[in-house]
């Protein structure tokens, strides 16, 4: 009479947690774009805050050509968007769902580190790559573990594999605990 108590007490606890695969909606990839055709800010963007600084090297947190990564007084500001090579200003999404942004006008011009590895760079065009994953029910994902989580659960509900991309360096440490747990878990 216990171990069926127990069963049914785990039944009504557990049952809320289960997810059938045919519950799974289509996945929206957002793409952060700054800039509109005419090279002005996009109009769906809300300017919170203006600054002026300076952008040292390419963006660690994503592999656009267009990104960098800036600093405002002692702040840092990864990632932050240019129209061009030549810009006297780019523009850092401070709330991505919200479509904040700070506009850091430059006191130095942009600059590439010296043999900096831009091979993934190079296939991606200004503007195209995605910036983060909307779920149709509304949960996003703007971090590369919440990425690879997501792919995990993906192939785990569906039984197909899913993929993620990372950038270098923390991405790639972020993104590879999410691998781990899909190895152990032998998902797709």
């Amino acid at each position: 009479m216990r171990a069926v108590c127990l069963a049914a007490v785990s039944l009504c606890l557990l049952s809320p947690l289960a997810v059938r695969a045919d519950t799974v909606k289509t996945t929206k990839v957002v793409v952060f774009r700054p800039y509109a055709a005419d090279d002005t800010l996009a109009p769906s963007l809300h300017v919170s805050r203006r600054g002026t600084g300076d952008c040292w090297t390419s963006s660690l947190t994503t592999s656009r050509p267009d990104a960098w990564r800036c600093a405002v007084k002692n702040y840092l500001y990864d990632p932050c968007f240019s129209r061009s090579a030549t810009a006297k200003q780019v523009v850092c999404p401070l709330d991505v769902a919200k479509r904040t942004v700070l506009v850091i006008t430059l006191t130095k011009p942009l600059e590439a580190p010296a043999g900096e590895n831009k091979r993934v760079n190079d296939m991606i065009r200004p503007g195209t790559a995605p910036w983060y994953v909307r779920l149709q029910g509304g949960a996003s994902c703007r971090f590369e573990a919440g990425a690879v989580n997501m792919a995990d659960a993906y192939g785990k509900l569906t039984g197909r594999p899913a993929a993620a991309m990372v950038t270098r360096g923390p991405g790639a440490c972020h993104g590879a605990i999410g691998v781990h747990v899909a190895f152990q878990d032998s998902t797709p």
